[in-house]
């Protein structure tokens, strides 16, 4: 799929872009329960959080990768440069289409309220 995804798509740039950002998501493919006992003695691992993100939207659980990765923004919106915050758009990016509309909506509007 990668392969043919290198290819250029002039016709359809959108939704090959959506596919190359939902095919990188694969590539943070990882066990959540380590992560998440990190996290239960860590709270402030921004850096476990993030990839616990990561580990969720791998497994489609992109409601629980928006989550954790918007609570960094809410932590430390300045943690890695930002980090948190490329997290989300990188997750908005792979999730465009109807299918996932209203769950980017309702989180562009809790990143927005988060930032300002």
């Amino acid at each position: 799929a990668k392969q043919l995804l290198a290819g250029d798509y002039a016709n359809e740039t959108d939704r090959a872009n959506a596919l190359r950002a939902r095919l990188a998501l694969l590539d943070g493919a990882a066990d959540t329960a380590p992560l998440e006992a990190k996290l239960a003695a860590n709270p402030d691992d921004h850096a476990s959080r993030l990839e616990l993100s990561k580990a969720y939207a791998a497994q489609s659980r992109f409601r629980e990768a928006l989550e954790a990765a918007l609570e960094v923004v809410r932590r430390d919106r300045f943690f890695e440069q930002g980090a948190g915050r490329q997290a989300i758009l990188n997750l908005f990016e792979a999730l465009s289409g109807e299918q996932y509309d209203d769950l980017v909506r309702e989180f562009r509007r809790k990143l927005s309220a988060t930032l300002n």
